[in-house]
């Protein structure tokens, strides 16, 4: 799954692409649910991502799709405790796991930037946008989104 924050994306406190970080870190603990375990890669250079990384698998407070829990309540904390390890860092020039991971994303944000109108003149005529929708859709996670039928989660 991906996501796409801006400079105004917020959620729950957090801002930009924090909150980009924190909204798909409730995906992936979503998706996970109890019985697995997993391991998170971040490309080198971004510290801070392991900050919120760790607050996560402590707290995480996360909404529900049906609008509240069974407490009533808005949010319930789902900490990432199925991920036993450290964040792993890799250099992206060094790992052709981050250098996929990195196009998708970027195809990610082209596909967005189209939509909302701001990819420049150039980029559509190339077709630049077009990128995300050549994935195979069996190898696209999307279960993760309900509004989209892409697996982006818009924040």
């Amino acid at each position: 799954m991906s996501t796409l924050a801006t400079d105004k994306s917020e959620l729950m406190g957090h801002k930009g692409i924090f909150a980009g970080l924190f909204g798909l870190f409730q995906r992936i603990r979503n998706q996970c649910g109890e019985s697995r375990n997993g391991i998170i890669f971040f490309d080198e250079g971004h510290e801070s991502y392991i900050r919120l990384y760790r607050m996560a698998q402590i707290y995480l407070p996360t909404g529900s799709k049906f609008g509240g829990w069974k407490d009533g309540k808005l949010t319930k904390n789902l900490p990432l405790s199925m991920f036993p390890k450290d964040a792993n860092i890799k250099s992206s020039r060094l790992s052709y796991f981050i250098q996929i991971a990195d196009l998708v994303s970027y195809a990610v944000r082209l596909k967005i930037e189209h939509e909302r109108g701001q990819l420049s003149a150039k980029r559509v005529a190339r077709q630049h946008h077009l990128l995300y929708d050549a994935l195979p859709r069996a190898k696209l996670n999307l279960a993760a989104t309900m509004k989209r039928k892409d697996a982006i989660v818009p924040t």
